[in-house]
């Protein structure tokens, strides 16, 4: 799970000769046809990104289902934890574990008191219902899951609001390097506050751009599907 280059670094190789599975990347890699229209828009880089991303954001409403209003594209899921850590200020958490190490950094960084609770192997890593007086499940990445509409909280959104859905798209559409992730929350007043700490533009004109065309790729989705399913 470590950095290539530390990995080269520490036992004197060359990058060429590695094959990294320290992230779990989907293995048909990027799309063809988004490389390809990405290729010829590369004038994009002399533009300002939309300071709303409403184009983005339309795209990932389609997709995801939820009014575009509920979604705020971003610098990948990390920027996004960051914001929604800041926003939220907790004074105390508890984290679901084994999970992404960004959390607990982020929240060691805004001085709140957190907790582990670590799911354990033998369990399946089922959460023990009973520590937390009510059924939750733990998430992977949802769009590998045979069938997303079971298992996805974005529907949630709609009804709840101290909920954010964060998703990427680093792992299904193999794109890590284009840093670009959103969040989803019915809560306007709390998206509108991670908002006004966000740099602005901080997703880059072709990151947003390459979203919307992967968004938009079905044929893709549904060969990776395909893959990952068998």
């Amino acid at each position: 799970g470590s950095d290539i280059e530390k990995i080269c670094e520490y036992y004197h190789l060359n990058q060429e000769d590695i094959v990294n599975f320290g992230a779990n990347v989907n293995p048909i890699g990027i799309s063809t046809h988004v490389k390809q229209v990405l290729a010829s828009h590369l004038d994009l880089l002399s533009s300002y990104p939309d300071r709303d991303y409403q184009s983005l954001r339309n795209t990932v409403s389609e997709y995801c289902g939820v009014p575009a209003d509920y979604v705020l594209p971003g610098n990948g899921s990390s920027e996004l934890i960051s914001l929604l850590i800041e926003t939220r200020a907790p004074k105390r958490t508890l984290l679901l574990g084994p999970t992404y190490s960004e959390y607990s950094r982020e929240l060691s960084l805004s001085n709140s008191k957190c907790n582990e609770f670590l799911l354990k192997e033998t369990d399946e890593f089922i959460l023990n219902v009973d520590f937390l007086c009510q059924s939750l499940l733990a998430g992977s990445y949802v769009e590998f899951a045979p069938v997303i509409e079971d298992v996805t909280a974005v529907p949630f959104t709609k009804t709840f609001k101290n909920l954010m859905v964060l998703r990427g798209v680093s792992k299904f559409f193999a794109a890590p390097g284009v840093r670009l992730g959103y969040g989803i929350t019915g809560n306007m007043p709390f998206l509108k506050a991670m908002k006004e700490k966000q740099i602005p533009w901080s997703l880059n004109s072709l990151g947003a751009f390459a979203g919307e065309l992967m968004l938009k790729d079905e044929e893709y989705i549904r060969q990776t599907r395909r893959l990952i399913l068998s």
